[in-house]
């Protein structure tokens, strides 16, 4: 988050998501969330809100920036990543309020791609992914025979994602990692 500006960066491992957020800090970007991002709904709106005390970085985002190794505490955890302490690493006090998400951005990283590109993408579109990655209890016979439990977390899961993109710009967003340094400034463009 900066300056009004909420960023929901998306994509499958390995797409970078992580490695843009460090590259979006050191732009100027306070980091709300990495993995887990947590949410609040309130009048019809969704909130992020922050919930990381530490970074969770793969050998090859360390390499991207190395300034970070020093801060690395401890070993690899199961999935293969070091943790970094956020202490001293935000850029003002943003990160402890609560922001809507302004931009949701769909990352594809690919090491051909020659120049960074990004396009606007259907918001509906967006919303349907979504649920088709995240709400396994309507896919699943078994869990919507199960009752109310499952049902009330999938119209909540329903509502929350639904809220989240509501009121935010959906783009794509394809890059090389040699691209890093161009993505806060094509963020800041939209």
């Amino acid at each position: 988050t900066k300056s009004r500006r909420t960023v929901f960066l998306v994509g499958q491992g390995g797409m970078g998501k992580t490695t843009n957020a460090v590259q979006l800090m050191r732009a100027g970007y306070d980091l709300l969330s990495e993995d887990g991002p947590f949410f609040i709904t309130n009048n019809g709106s969704a909130y992020a809100l922050s919930s990381l005390d530490f970074l969770h970085l793969t050998e090859n985002t360390l390499k991207l920036f190395p300034e970070l190794r020093a801060r690395v505490v401890g070993a690899r955890d199961h999935r293969e990543k070091f943790a970094v302490p956020m202490n001293g690493l935000q850029n003002d006090t943003s990160w402890n309020q609560p922001h809507c998400v302004t931009h949701f951005i769909q990352l594809q990283r690919r090491p051909d791609v020659n120049a960074p590109h990004i396009k606007q993408i259907n918001r509906n579109v967006v919303h349907r992914n979504l649920i088709n990655e995240s709400m396994v209890v309507f896919r699943q016979t078994l869990f919507r025979e199960q009752g109310k439990p499952f049902k009330s977390y999938s119209e909540f899961v329903l509502d929350l994602l639904t809220k989240v993109i509501h009121g935010a710009d959906t783009y794509e967003l394809e890059y090389s990692d040699h691209h890093l340094d161009k993505i806060p400034e094509i963020i800041s463009q939209l």
